[in-house]
């Protein structure tokens, strides 16, 4: 599922925070089974994870745009956000 996402104020360092949007395309994961009978098959079946792909990303000044490269676009330190934001917003939309 193909969404925008948007991290306000996020904090980059201690020294720089930065409204961000994200173009990203997102699957949520999928729950284990609930299976408490240690000889069924789906005991083992621990679900899968979210998966998120960063297409675009932009910083935000004002009315001025500027595009992330790739490499900008990927820091670690967006991850946990976008995963976050894209989870509430798959679950405001599957609503």
């Amino acid at each position: 599922m193909k969404m925008t996402l948007e991290l306000k104020k996020f904090e980059i360092d201690e020294a720089v925070e930065a409204d961000l949007e994200f173009e990203v395309e997102y699957a949520p994961g999928r729950p284990a089974p609930a299976c408490s009978d240690h000889d069924a098959p789906g005991f083992s079946d621990p679900g899968d994870p979210p998966e998120l792909q960063v297409l675009r990303a932009w910083a935000i000044e004002g009315t001025r745009r500027s595009e992330l490269s790739p490499k900008a676009r990927n820091e670690s330190c967006f991850q946990d956000a976008l995963y976050e934001a894209a989870e509430k917003q798959f679950q405001k939309e599957a609503r």
